[in-house]
């Protein structure tokens, strides 16, 4: 961030964090759209999004200064963000669409989180509903998720092969979009990672998500 005279430093830093705290009591959601490929400045956005912002020496004050319980969420170019997401889900196609509704500031967790870690199985399924305009497995308290579709979507922790029939449906009414990973027109969901990481019904994990062969036992 930079002051009304263009300048900048750890007390712009500092008043630009103060000024986001007097957000915390406020239902807004405030959404960063980053134009820069500068690591220093996409460090310290990416920080805020996590809640933490690490500065040093603040006007001989704490080392940390932490901003919490802002609604927040900072977004790369559409490229970049896609490299971000595929990262921990790579079984989506982050198309366009989906990158230009994020950056309207549409407020669904499982939207903000896609670029920070795997989907649990109740987030995947949350995400899928909404990505097809269907009913999810898993409904808040408020029931705040109405779909067209009223049909439910299978529980895919417990129904996965129900679910992902479901998901091969949704797939073959949609159109292809062009994947800016992959550089080619393919469908929302890759079903074959989708599989590898969901079938079986264990913890998803970064291990999960890169591959890795080791063997989960569920005790039911």
């Amino acid at each position: 961030p930079r002051d009304g005279q263009g300048e900048e430093g750890q007390d712009v830093n500092f008043e630009f964090l103060e000024t986001l705290k007097e957000f915390q009591d406020y239902p807004v959601w405030i959404v960063i759209r980053l134009s820069t490929d500068e690591q220093r400045v996409i460090d310290f956005y990416s920080s805020l999004d996590k809640g933490i912002v690490i500065l040093r020496q603040l006007r001989g004050e704490a080392d940390h200064a932490t901003v919490e319980n802002i609604n927040l969420d900072v977004l790369d170019d559409f490229v970049s963000e896609a490299y971000k997401v595929t990262k921990y889900n790579p079984w989506l196609n982050y198309g366009l669409p989906l990158h230009l509704t994020r950056e309207s500031g549409v407020t669904y967790s499982s939207f903000d989180v896609i670029n920070e870690r795997p989907l649990v199985y109740a987030e995947l399924a949350d995400f899928v509903a909404l990505l097809f305009d269907r009913q999810p497995s898993f409904e808040d308290a408020g029931g705040r998720l109405q779909m067209m579709d009223d049909r439910p979507l299978p529980n895919p922790q417990t129904s996965y092969y129900e679910f992902r029939r479901e998901v091969h449906e949704c797939n073959e009414r949609c159109s292809e979009l062009w994947d800016p990973v992959k550089k080619r027109m393919l469908p929302w969901i890759n079903l074959k990672v989708l599989d590898r990481i969901y079938r079986s019904g264990a913890p998803v994990t970064n291990a999960t998500v890169a591959g890795d062969p080791t063997c989960y036992c569920q005790i039911l």
